[in-house]
């Protein structure tokens, strides 16, 4: 949530929008030219390089064949669980992409840092007459972000709010992020 409504040019690596681990390595696998060339330092970038799956199946729906690098494991962490999921990280990441394309105050507007308090992150984002919220809880409890006013729930980084009328302060549930477009 950080990373789309915060000033400047959102940058994802393959498999964030999964939630894609690293993943081990065997020696012998390594592709990396600088982890062969500089051996035993873990400098390489092979293990977030490795392809993400698609599906549960064997390959990860990636190949037929041998990939380049092995497959995570992990089969559950994948594009087509995820798009049945509406609550899963990639349909986190399809919102806010799409919400940071509406709202051109989170894509050219000015960044207003507000004092932290309680483990809330929080900032305004304004343009002209608009002005989105954006609080963060940073911790695994639930927050109070006291922040006063009135406005419109965009969204919950939990996928579980409905967009709709909030008045401030507002609860917000462990690791939960929120953005609103306040009244002016």
């Amino acid at each position: 949530m950080l990373l789309m409504t915060i000033r400047g040019t959102p940058f994802l690596f393959a498999g964030d929008e999964i939630g894609m681990e690293q993943v081990p390595i065997p020696s012998e696998r390594i592709q990396d030219p600088f982890e062969k060339f500089v051996k035993g330092f873990d400098l390489g970038r092979d293990p977030e390089r490795a392809p993400l799956r698609w599906d549960d199946t064997e390959a990860g729906g990636f190949t037929t064949g041998d990939p380049w690098l092995p497959l995570s494991e992990e089969r559950s962490c994948n594009i087509e669980a995820q798009r049945r999921d509406v609550h899963s990280l990639l349909h986190l990441y399809r919102e806010l992409i799409d919400l940071r394309r509406k709202e051109l105050c989170l894509r050219y507007g000015e960044y207003r840092p507000r004092r932290a308090q309680n483990d809330i992150f929080s900032f305004a984002r304004t343009l002209g007459k608009t002005e989105i919220l954006v609080g963060l809880n940073l911790c695994s409890e639930p927050r109070l972000w006291n922040w006063q006013g009135s406005g419109v729930r965009l969204i919950s980084s939990l996928l579980d709010r409905a967009p709709g009328k909030v008045e401030g302060p507002t609860h917000l549930n462990p690791n939960e992020g929120l953005v609103l477009k306040v009244n002016r």
